[in-house]
């Protein structure tokens, strides 16, 4: 709250309680209130505190004892900014206030007792102050805020910082701002001209409405609702989409138990600078492992984090967004541009395994889906189902990366058509059963075209894909060459031992070759292993051989033994052009 904010509630609060406890102040307690509320609570803030009690703020508003608001409001305000030096007021904690009324809503038996009648009071924690120490409290305190050059600051307080401990979590809290719904503030009226509207808004509802502040209370209420209903939505969303308990799939023999856990995406990944940024600010749900004596593992299908990796923003928003809608991904562009590593990277960082499946000429029904064998038992034949590699993966939290895509036979793609569906999989094989898939099961395509064939000519087996079957992806994510920055960044996190203007060398080389293979000029092109390699083999060879041997050495290995005759002399000249300098 604000130096203004905290004054205007001041003196709020000190004109509804010289009302006494009526209905009237009842009522205007409850307005001050949820104006704290505003200045204080975020919408993190908010589904937190709705996630400890079950209950959201606004409404626990309405049901709490009167002391409860006043208790809460009074820690809101606190100390004015210059205190004396020695004062006998107790220390002022809006944050421990709060956890005060979350544990007294939770267990009324910490509570003080009912006015009236037998039972708790819910929610009015034994430790805050009861009606009489209220007024003690505040009126000392009224006293404090009274005392000569308070007013005269013009310094604007930081937010409130709430540390409330819900759990192993806490809010902070701060002034109102929520991603799907900006608060509208009500414009406040000239105190000189406020009667007159008062009167005229009185004459024309025919008594009805008295006053102006009729509409600025609804505004206030009608933001709260909002938030709540928005707050409400995405606990809806989370429950409704993941399971709310731990639990229990066998992996590899061994039982390892999972828990869904929701966590801010610009916590889990940073721009290529290893910064985060705003535009990843949404939830997305992650994977905690564990195996059967409790302890946090790693699934074994899980990709290992490579700290190094660089990810580019408009890649990762797509990505993540499909993903929390629950729709197939296509990523798509030249080979070596990194697509298969993108997802596994994006899946490390969120906890889920990949089974990945290449999709060869060579790949048939009973692969994907499975086969029926013979067995002998007792000397009489029988038969069972082995389940292939698909339904194995649709029932677990999983994604299932369909690589090189767009190789696949048409008719080994018709079988994957209704599983994209997210109806399940039929097993005719297995008497029609349907597999149905895991709320967390998803695919992920890899290919070098966009599902409508080779547009370079260079990528032999790549097929135009049925529409229907590219229809059933709801997102397409081209993956270009990283830039010569990024990649510079991603090189020398991963080799520091690397001479940084080596590290640019190899760089440049790379963005160079590219450029020759974008424009038709060279066949051959270089991906981000190859660049692993060079630094690698440089770093290597430079232990027993001369800078001018090593580089030598490193383009034939990493990049020109492996192109064509003809690309050769190309990638010789590029070679030359950027190496020649020497270090």
């Amino acid at each position: 709250m604000t130096l203004n904010q905290k004054i205007t509630t001041l003196h709020n609060l000190h004109s509804i309680l010289d009302e006494g406890s009526t209905d009237g102040s009842r009522r205007n307690l409850k307005k001050l209130f949820r104006d704290v509320i505003t200045h204080t609570f975020d919408d993190n803030a908010r589904q937190l505190f709705h996630t400890a009690t079950d209950i959201t703020i606004n409404r626990v508003t309405d049901m709490v004892a009167r002391e409860v608001l006043i208790n809460l409001t009074i820690h809101a305000i606190g100390l004015p900014p210059t205190p004396p030096s020695t004062h006998g007021l107790p220390i002022f904690d809006f944050g421990l206030a709060c956890t005060n009324l979350v544990s007294g809503w939770n267990d009324p038996n910490l509570c003080h007792d009912q006015h009236r009648g037998g039972g708790k009071s819910k929610g009015f924690h034994s430790s805050m102050w009861a009606s009489d120490a209220c007024a003690t409290v505040f009126n000392d305190l009224y006293t404090m805020w009274q005392a000569p050059g308070v007013y005269d600051l013009t310094e604007v307080d930081p937010a409130v910082g709430i540390q409330a401990a819900y759990g192993t979590q806490a809010i902070e809290t701060k002034t109102h701002s929520c991603k799907l719904f900006t608060a509208v503030e009500p414009i406040p009226l000239d105190p000189n001209l406020k009667k007159a509207v008062d009167a005229l808004l009185n004459q024309a509802s025919q008594g009805a409405i008295t006053n102006a502040d009729y509409y600025t209370d609804h505004i206030k209420s009608l933001n709260g609702q909002v938030i709540d209903a928005l707050v409400a939505l995405d606990e809806a969303k989370a429950k409704g989409s993941a399971p709310a308990a731990p639990v229990a799939v066998e992996v590899d023999g061994a039982t390892l138990t999972y828990e869904v856990v929701m966590r801010n995406a610009k916590d889990l990944f940073t721009d290529a600078n290893g910064n985060k940024s705003g535009k990843l600010d949404f939830m997305v749900e992650t994977l905690v492992w564990k195996d059967a004596n409790g302890v946090e593992v790693r699934h074994p299908q899980c990709p290992e984090i490579d700290t190094s990796y660089k990810f580019r923003m408009h890649h990762i928003i797509k990505y993540l967004t499909a993903k929390k809608f629950r729709q197939h991904t296509w990523s798509h562009g030249h080979t070596g541009t990194g697509k298969t590593t993108f997802i596994e990277q994006v899946e490390a960082r969120l906890g889920f395994p990949i089974e990945r499946l290449n999709l060869d000429s060579n790949l048939e029904r009973s692969d994907i889906v499975g086969n029926v064998d013979i067995k002998v038992k007792d000397g009489a034949p029988y038969s069972f189902f082995t389940e292939g590699l698909l339904p194995k993966a649709m029932v677990q939290p999983m994604t299932f990366l369909l690589d090189e895509v767009d190789a696949g036979r048409p008719d080994m793609l018709f079988v994957l058509q209704r599983a994209l569906e997210n109806k399940g999989l039929t097993l005719t094989e297995d008497g029609g059963r349907v597999v149905k898939p895991h709320p967390l099961f998803t695919f992920a395509g890899t290919a070098n075209s966009r599902g409508q064939g080779d547009e370079f000519g260079w990528y032999q087996g790549v097929r135009p894909m049925n529409l229907a079957f590219l229809n059933r992806f709801g997102a397409f994510i081209e993956v270009n060459y990283m830039d010569e920055d990024d990649e510079l960044a991603f090189i020398t996190d991963a080799y520091p031992n690397l001479n940084r203007t080596m590290a640019e060398q190899f760089c440049r080389f790379t963005q160079l070759v590219r450029a020759s293979f974008m424009n038709g000029e060279i066949s051959q092109t270089i991906s981000p292993r190859n660049l692993h390699a060079m630094a690698q083999y440089y770093q290597h060879y430079t232990d027993f051989m001369s800078h001018d041997d090593a580089v030598k050495e490193v383009i034939e290995t990493c990049v020109s033994d492996a192109a064509p005759a003809d690309n050769q002399q190309r990638i010789t000249e590029l070679a030359s052009r950027v190496f020649a300098g020497g270090l």
